[in-house]
């Protein structure tokens, strides 16, 4: 079978308020540069349905951090991507993230983070969403390329308009841990697509609920707007046919 490619670039946008409550004094989202790589490398080979809403150039690195103290926050960034109906049932076999080794407080391999997969139906995170995996790991790729993560149990979407796929920072000690820059963002131009997630309690639950009773919001609505590198494959997965015999 010919290979799929849903690529979602700048499509309609949809603009999401920002809800919750702040997390502690002087915590915010802010930006340092980013490298700029890694363009499109690191692309699937023969997957049937790639997902992505960046361009491949990460033109900032954004964290929650507190200011005063210096210190970070760890916190889920995820993207909404449509879901074909001739896409469906679908299995998300990989997830793809770009870690940038640059940065302030850079990402480094061996890191743990937690890859988190959700289902929705309206196109709104706002009002919840279906946690459907979890993938715990760590880093094994920093800068030039995506660092790939097949998924050990690949889920299956049965019927969901939306797929959202993020990432926890989970190495991070909140409060502790010095002021870090962990999620690459392509700023060319945004899709509306992609979200963050901090709880009051300054670490997510595992798993993580959508909506958090923290920060909640589209990147954008916090003043950043753009598209995280974070990209997935997935497979149609076939619907058996049942076979009748007629006597």
């Amino acid at each position: 079978m010919k290979p799929i490619f849903r690529t979602l670039f700048c499509l309609g946008a949809l603009s999401f308020a920002v809800t919750g409550t702040a997390l502690a004094a002087g915590e915010t989202f802010s930006a340092v540069p980013g490298m700029g790589g890694p363009s499109n490398a690191n692309a699937p080979e023969g997957s049937p349905v790639d997902y992505q809403v960046d361009d491949g150039t990460n033109e900032n690195n954004i964290g929650l951090n507190a200011t005063a103290t210096g210190t970070a926050t760890q916190f889920m960034w995820f993207n909404r991507f449509d879901i074909a109906p001739a896409d469906l049932p679908l299995q998300i076999d990989q997830v793809r993230i770009f870690w940038d080794p640059a940065t302030t407080g850079p990402p480094q391999v061996g890191n743990a983070i937690s890859i988190e997969i959700y289902s929705d139906n309206d196109a709104n995170p706002a009002n919840g969403a279906v946690h459907v995996y979890t993938e715990n790991d760590t880093i094994a790729q920093v800068g030039t390329t995506f660092d790939a993560y097949n998924l050990t149990t690949p889920p299956g979407l049965p019927a969901a308009l939306n797929l959202l796929v993020g990432v926890v920072d989970r190495w991070i000690s909140t409060g502790v841990s010095p002021s870090t820059f962990p999620a690459a963002i392509d700023q060319t131009a945004t899709a509306g697509r992609s979200w963050v997630a901090a709880t009051a309690t300054g670490t997510p639950p595992v798993p993580p609920v959508v909506p958090s009773t923290g920060l909640f919001g589209t990147i954008d609505s916090f003043g950043l707007a753009g598209n995280w590198l974070v990209r997935a494959t997935g497979t149609v997965t076939p619907v058996e046919l049942l076979s009748f015999g007629v006597d």
